[in-house]
């Protein structure tokens, strides 16, 4: 078990659910000896106050997971992002279907661990392009793309310039 706390929000409906629970309970071993029939509550309406509450409760946790599991992708793509990384070797890896690591990643950071990835490789290109004298097509290789000419194409798009024009402009302050 673990000990966790509910959102202000979530608190408040909870404390609400469970002071009516227990009003519930109270009035039925008060009543306990009358006929069922004549008893202010039912059964059910007991059950579905404890079924609220334990959904409020199981929420909370699909939530943390899926939030976790978009971390722990997130994690691997930063240590790993130079090999060859694919929407279902992230599925081999982390034992979820495709579609509910994207939908989960979506979620927690509001791209796609693909974009996220390309992201990641970007960064780190443009650290090796300010940092190195490598060409180009050894620091698209360095990071992961296939090619240097898709390197190139992503990297114009993101930046508006290309590696080239990048690293020149990095390098000699005067053409800042």
């Amino acid at each position: 078990p673990e000990n966790r706390r509910l959102p202000p929000e979530q608190q408040r409906e909870f404390l609400r659910l469970h002071r009516a629970l227990s009003s519930l309970l109270i009035d039925n071993y008060k009543h306990s000896f009358t006929p069922t029939s004549q008893q202010p509550c039912s059964a059910i309406e007991t059950q579905q106050l404890m079924l609220q509450m334990l959904d409020m409760l199981q929420l909370r946790e699909k939530l943390q997971r899926k939030a976790r599991l978009a971390q722990n992708v997130m994690e691997y793509l930063r240590q790993n992002y130079p090999q060859n990384i694919d929407l279902e070797l992230l599925s081999e890896i982390f034992h979820f279907h495709p579609a509910h690591i994207i939908r989960s990643f979506r979620e927690e950071y509001g791209i796609t661990p693909i974009e996220a990835l390309n992201t990641i490789r970007l960064h780190n290109a443009a650290q090796f392009l300010t940092e190195s004298d490598s060409a180009v097509a050894e620091i698209a290789e360095k990071t992961g793309f296939q090619s240097a000419s898709y390197f190139s194409r992503v990297f114009k798009q993101k930046t508006g310039v290309t590696p080239k024009d990048y690293r020149t402009k990095r390098q000699d302050p005067r053409e800042k």
